[in-house]
């Protein structure tokens, strides 16, 4: 069988996956001059191979392979500041209360399972939060340290804020605050007073007696 090179050529690489990394083309020139190239010996045809590669494609050894990259790989946080308590300030709240304010850049992306984890003089809190304000019940009197956190699904930290440190301010249970923490002493009054009198009342001057003489001058 004849055929054109071109036509050749085509078929294998249609059949390269079949045939492996070469294959056998066998090739002559005719009576007119012509080079002919066919896939079946003939006597004193030159027998050459050839590759079934596609061009361009280069086989790596497995030992070369370059790691593979995480196609689900994302951008992370830029940053993460805690807002509110500012550094050293005082808080007042008879509850001991703290309202935390976070700035986080971008946006929580709790869709992802992001979250925020606080750190309160260095024990980490249990639950994980997923807006920017936050309220601390119950922290008691003194001086504290809080730090933000930024967590994965897995609980992986992905960005930390810096320290910041407060103080709590509350009363003293030895100086209860409030009007009615003091029990009465004695029955209310209503007011102004009414005292009952010591004595019967008297007319003046009193009768039976003499007027008093005025004073010599």
């Amino acid at each position: 069988m004849k055929t054109s090179p071109g036509a050749l050529l085509f078929a294998l690489l249609l059949l390269g996956p079949a045939w492996g990394q070469a294959a056998k083309v066998y090739k002559w020139t005719d009576e007119q001059g012509n080079v002919i190239y066919s896939d079946s010996p003939r006597p004193g045809a030159e027998e050459i191979e050839v590759p079934t590669e596609p061009a361009g494609i280069v086989t790596v050894p497995p030992g070369q392979m370059p790691p593979a990259k995480d196609v689900m790989q994302r951008d992370g946080y830029a940053s993460l500041i805690v807002a509110s308590p500012s550094s050293d300030q005082i808080i007042d709240d008879p509850g001991g209360t703290v309202t935390v304010s976070l700035a986080v850049e971008p946006p929580l992306r709790t869709r992802e399972g992001d979250a925020v984890r606080l750190d309160l003089d260095g024990q980490t809190l249990d639950t994980r939060y997923t807006g920017s304000e936050i309220a601390i019940p119950g922290v008691p009197r003194g001086t504290h340290t809080l730090q933000a956190q930024v967590v994965d699904r897995a609980g992986t930290v992905l960005i930390s804020s810096a320290p910041v440190t407060f103080h709590m301010h509350a009363p003293s249970s030895q100086a209860p605050a409030g009007p009615d923490i003091y029990q009465p002493t004695y029955p209310g009054q209503p007011y102004p007073p009414v005292y009952p009198p010591v004595y019967p009342p008297q007319p003046y001057p009193p009768q039976g007696r003499p007027k008093p003489a005025p004073a010599p001058r």
